[in-house]
């Protein structure tokens, strides 16, 4: 057995070139496993440090607890870590512009917790004592406070109060501010602003909060010893508690944990149990919530939404690789076998046994694997660390202003998932190589005549061969023919590459229609909202559509009309969406109405041919929208208008409209109970009847089919002015088609004097060339991703391709010394190589682009593509790139073998082949 060692070990080292093109298959397989579950393993590492960053690193909050029960998660075993914010109680702050935050809340809480937070300062420090304080930025920006580090502030604290909504109850920062509360003030203190901080999670303070939080230092014993005040306490569970998190949040709640387990799951076998469930989690201890998505990475990402599909495809790919690098390996222990088949003859004769021969070949896989597998793990780990550099930069410019970083995580058991792959992909790479060469005679190992499989029937070779290209042609189709093994990997490895290449360039395509009809879907690049409470802020927005870089432009309030006559579905509509009678008169009683401005609305009715004067008193009506249709019948998905009601032109609609009376609303401020408002607001809507000039399918400026799910009545501006209004308080929608939208983007954020729309509640503005770009930017990382993957694939194929293409020629070289010997010129030898090379390229890209298409329609009908970009287009780009490099690597290889076979002598190489 040493000496087959030893024999191993030398023909590795004779056959350098052979050695290292199998090493790099290796080395090349390992390396795209392990980017792979690499990628997949930063991936959760990612998602883990951007929740966290959002969130805090916490996996539970309880609300509102009283001193004596924090000692309950403090002595709780399976609770790592404890942290305190203790609620020190609304102030006033009058300087806030915003009128649903008029308060500041201050709370308490040491360094420890504001780091569990990760609540980023971004100026000045953080509190060291209870008379500093640290305020957020959008206290300023949002509340529009002109506040700085240094201030001095005085807060006067109180209490909140609303008998007619909340009576007798402790109002807290999760109830939203009521126009109707009162404060009633306390005491009055004064501390010194240190420090800027980034918004609260919301966790914190809920976007609805009532009071902007504001935060001083307060050790865990200050806190525990004021017993006035309550606490939000927020806690990390250990291993073990992550394990058994149902019951040990049943036994801190005081409830069932079955209850427990299934609430936080969200599965029911009943209605009554789901309702029990509930019930048993409302009369919890506590008032509790989760940062669920941490809890979720934490013990099982697949549970995260959408992980566990992208981890059915990076094993699929894993599958793939070890599929595609089983085929080049397989092939260079093929070839080293057919090298050393006399030697293992000889060692038969002479009593190695099957066994030694077998373990001889796994012999030489693991030297190989030893080689391969470490530097497979070292490329594999350093092409992640670039990748997560190159989509860190990608994502920088698509998420400006964004703390949205992916970050590299070295996984131990990405690594061990790696090494397993690789052996078990060397393993059955080896499999069959060791079984040939441990079973075969020895007289038939000695012959070397184990491949070659001579028939008694004659073989025929095609007549067009024959004509077409001669007795070249005739010698490389019976050559191959007859060497079908040689050739097999060959063509199954370009095959596999060609498949692969043209499948995934199909998928990068699809993204980018997909992108491209989304964007061509749209006749404007930018929108804005502006909400406006009286006639000057209106017109004020109105004359942004003076602007130089404006273009064509609409504008538009939305509005409603509540149907007081019975207007029916149309069948179509009601088969599509499934409508019920009852669902008829419950949910369909009324209609969204478009006002849109005169101009744009003249433009729209001459683009239907219409008179203004004949229509600017009725209104258009869209009565559907083309929706993708499943046909059972011929099972596929169409594109089918459906029409919504059942109205024709000159038809009336009978409803009511809500039309605002300042006189009524001043009743509803002074009204006693909820039930005498609601009285009063209903007593707004008036009767309306309007005709409908026109029912159509043609949408005006600024409205697609994007923005709408049910039928539209657009009216003009005049009518709206004339019928609707009854003051100025509402949203206006204002869309352009700029020529330069980023430089009417900052023309009007420069108009209200803010730097982006963070910084204003009454301002919105979707730059749809900006998210253009974002799009393409992520496409491109997503294509980084996908190319990288078709690049080492075909890598892997390359290797095989150049190692058995490079090792069967040298192996046939007595066979061509021989045709030489008989008269076969060089030229008519070099063309019976080429049509060799022609032979197996036109196989190969035969059946890889077939099962190319084949699987492009199978991923186009999985993703429900239909859907989005319509109907399957050939993957014409990804067939002519293979072609095209399927036939240069094939004539460079070929050219490349051939010219070594040239240089040697006829003589001597027909004398070695006999000796």
């Amino acid at each position: 057995m040493e000496i087959l060692k030893k024999l191993t070990k030398r023909n590795l080292k004779l056959n350098k070139k052979r050695t290292i093109v199998t090493i790099i298959g290796i080395m090349l397989s390992v390396a795209l496993i392990t980017a792979v579950s690499g990628v997949y393993a930063s991936g959760i590492a990612s998602l883990r440090e951007m929740e966290i960053a959002e969130f805090g690193n916490y996996h539970y909050i309880f609300k509102n607890v009283e001193k004596d029960d924090v000692s309950t998660f403090k002595l709780n075993q399976k609770v790592a870590n404890t942290y305190m914010i203790h609620s020190l109680g609304f102030a006033k702050c009058d300087a806030s512009k915003n009128t649903y935050k008029p308060y500041y809340f201050m709370a308490g809480l040491n360094e420890d917790t504001f780091e569990m937070l990760h609540t980023k300062i971004t100026e000045g420090r953080f509190p060291k004592d209870s008379s500093e304080v640290i305020v957020p930025e959008h206290l300023i920006k949002n509340g529009k406070v002109d506040v700085q580090v240094g201030d001095k502030l005085k807060l006067t604290f109180g209490k909140r109060v609303n008998e007619k909504m909340y009576p007798g109850e402790d109002m807290t920062q999760d109830i939203p501010y009521d126009e109707n509360e009162t404060f009633e003030e306390c005491e009055e203190t004064s501390v010194t602003v240190v420090g800027i901080m980034k918004r609260p999670c919301d966790n914190v303070e809920p976007y609805e909060a009532p009071g902007y939080t504001i935060y001083t230092y307060m050790s865990d014993e200050e806190i525990l010893a004021d017993t006035k005040n309550t606490n939000d306490v927020f806690i990390r569970f250990s291993k073990a508690g992550l394990k058994s998190r149902f019951d040990t949040l049943s036994n801190i709640l005081g409830i069932d944990g079955k209850a427990m387990e299934m609430v936080e799951i969200s599965k029911f076998s009943s209605e009554e149990e789901m309702d029990w469930a509930y019930n048993e989690v409302e009369n919890s201890k506590f008032l509790y919530g989760s940062n669920a998505y941490l809890v979720m990475l934490d013990t099982n990402p697949l549970l995260v939404s959408g992980m566990s599909g992208i981890a059915v495809v990076a094993l699929v790919v894993c599958l793939i690789i070890v599929g595609a690098s089983v085929f080049c390996i397989t092939n260079s222990f093929d070839i080293s076998i057919t090298e050393k088949i006399k030697q293992y003859g000889m060692m038969r004769s002479v009593g190695a046994t099957k066994k030694q021969i077998r373990q001889n070949v796994f012999y030489e896989a693991k030297i190989l694997g030893t080689i391969g597998i470490p530097l497979g793990l070292l490329l594999g780990n350093l092409a992640t660390f670039i990748l997560m550099l190159i989509s860190n930069v990608i994502i920088k410019q698509v998420l400006e202003g964004e703390d949205v970083m992916l970050i590299y995580k070295f996984s131990p058991i990405a690594m061990v998932f790696a090494v397993v792959l690789g052996i078990i992909t060397i393993f059955l790479s080896s499999l069959k190589s060791a079984y040939k060469a441990g079973k075969t005679s020895p007289l038939v190992l000695i012959r070397n005549s184990g491949d070659i499989k001579i028939k008694a029937k004659k073989l025929k070779v095609p007549k067009i061969v024959k004509k077409v290209f001669g007795m070249g042609g005739e010698i490389s189709y019976k050559n191959l023919k007859r060497n079908k093994k040689k050739y097999r990997t060959t063509v199954i490895a370009i095959i596999v590459s060609v498949t692969i290449f043209i499948v995934l360039n199909s998928v990068v395509g699809m993204l980018y229609k997909s992108a491209e009809l989304d964007i061509i879907s749209r006749n404007y690049n930018l929108t804005a909202e502006i909400s406006y409470t009286n006639a000057e802020e209106y017109k004020k927005a109105l004359k942004i559509t003076d602007f130089e870089n404006a273009g064509r432009h609409s504008e538009r309030i939305n509005d409603y009309i509540n149907f007081t006559e019975n207007v029916k579905l149309t069948d179509e509509y009601k088969d599509y969406y499934q409508v019920t009678s009852e669902d008829e008169k419950e949910i369909y009683c009324g209609i969204d109405v478009a006002c849109i401005g005169d101009s744009s609305y003249r433009e729209y009715i001459k683009e239907l041919g219409l008179n203004y004067e004949d229509v600017k008193d009725k209104g258009i009506l869209i009565n559907g929208f083309d929706c993708y249709h499943y046909n059972f019948d011929e099972q596929k998905s169409e594109k089918k208008y459906i029409p919504q009601y059942q109205i024709e032109n000159g038809d009336v609609i009978s409803g009511q409209i809500f039309k605002h009376d300042e006189e009524i609303n001043k009743q509803m401020e002074n009204a006693e109970t909820m039930e005498e408002e609601d009285e009063l607001y209903n007593q707004q809507y008036v009767d309306y009847d309007i005709e409908i000039a026109l029912v159509t399918k043609e949408l005006p400026f600024g409205i697609d089919e994007n923005n709408c799910m049910d039928a539209i009545l657009i009216i003009s501006n005049e009518k709206y002015e004339k019928d609707f209004r009854g003051e100025y308080d509402g949203y206006l929608e204002l869309t352009f088609d700029s020529p330069n939208p980023d430089k009417l983007e900052k023309n009007i954020l420069d108009y209200y004097g803010i730097k982006d729309t963070s910084d204003s509640e009454n301002l919105s503005i979707r730059n749809y060339a900006e998210s253009e770009r974002q799009m393409k930017s992520l496409l491109l990382l997503v294509s980084i991703f996908l190319y990288g993957f078709i690049i080492v694939i075909a890598l892997i194929g390359l290797t095989n391709i150049f190692n058995t293409i490079t090792t069967n020629v040298s192996l046939r070289a007595p066979e061509f010394a021989m045709l030489k010997s008989v008269g076969m010129t060089r030229k008519e030898f070099m063309r019976m190589v080429r049509l060799e090379s022609i032979f197996m390229g036109t196989k190969s890209l035969f059946y890889g682009i077939i099962l190319g298409t084949i699987g492009s329609f199978v991923l186009y009908k999985l993703l429900e593509a239909d859907e989005v970009i319509g109907k399957f287009s050939i993957p014409f780009s990804g067939i002519g790139i293979s072609t095209v490099v399927v036939i240069i690597v094939i004539w460079s290889i070929m050219a490349y073998s051939v010219s070594k076979i040239n240089k040697q002598n006829i003589i001597e190489t027909i004398r070695n082949e006999n000796i």
